[in-house]
């Protein structure tokens, strides 16, 4: 990341900012059929961004929608709402960006991924899950009340792009609401993570890949994201949310840091 670019002659980096804007794409922000007012500050006022938030919804069943340049804005803004200081987060492998930006708000991240994530000969088809018996030992010895949240990394990066299952999300999703802590995704993968359920989960090999979105989705509380991974954008990140109140601030936020 480091190296000027002008010395770079072979890139076999694949992990975002590699998707051009299509021919298609361009022509439509370069000639929209419809004249937009200037947006100012706020884009949440123009057709764009009601068309944008209206998808989403659709896609993603999440009530509330905040837009933000990069994913990793989607996740300061997330975790300065959510995560309170000297508090701990548990989580999968979680990406580096989600880690700092919990660690600058002065809370631990503890890590209860499967044991099968650091095993490379391993078989094992989801190796992404969280061990539940780590997850809820982890809520027990810490206190319930010293938990922000549980944040979940779909397609775990850290662990080689490997998913999470649906079973494994429904678990977490039983222990977070026993303990009344929300449930948080990282959510940049999920069409890959739904591809890799509908091949590998059993009862999943006909459900379309929307279906198994929106049931993802239904399991948590809220989600970031960066849009460079899975939806063929070169640019932006979204936080989604049921709650109005996260969704107020979040948006506040967002103004405010641009």
């Amino acid at each position: 990341e480091l190296i000027p670019q002008d010395l770079v002659y072979i890139d076999l980096c694949t992990d975002s900012g590699i998707s051009s804007s299509s021919t298609r794409q361009l022509a439509a922000t370069a000639a929209p059929s419809e004249l937009e007012p200037g947006m100012g500050l706020a884009g949440e006022g123009s057709r764009a961004f009601a068309a944008l938030a209206d998808e989403v919804r659709r896609v993603f069943g999440f009530s509330y929608v905040v837009a933000t340049p990069q994913g990793r804005a989607a996740e300061r803004i997330w975790t300065k709402i959510h995560v309170k200081p000297n508090t701990f987060v548990v989580g999968n492998l979680l990406f580096p960006s989600t880690r700092v930006h919990i660690e600058m708000n002065g809370a631990k991240v503890i890590d209860a991924a499967d044991e099968a994530a650091y095993d490379l000969t391993s078989d094992e088809p989801f190796k992404g899950n969280l061990d539940v018996q780590k997850l809820q030992r982890a809520i027990e010895e810490k206190g319930a009340g010293n938990v922000s949240c549980i944040y979940v990394e779909l397609s775990d990066n850290a662990c080689g792009g490997h998913p999470i299952s649906l079973a494994n999300l429904r678990a977490i999703k039983e222990i977070a609401a026993a303990h009344h802590l929300p449930l948080f995704l990282d959510a940049c993968r999920i069409l890959e993570n739904s591809c890799l359920i509908q091949q590998r989960e059993i009862g999943y090999q006909e459900r379309t890949i929307l279906e198994i979105v929106r049931e993802t989705c239904d399991l948590a509380d809220g989600c970031t994201l960066s849009a460079l991974k899975d939806f063929l954008v070169s640019s932006g990140g979204l936080i989604l949310s049921r709650n109005k109140e996260s969704y107020q601030k979040a948006s506040m936020q967002a103004f405010l840091d641009g």
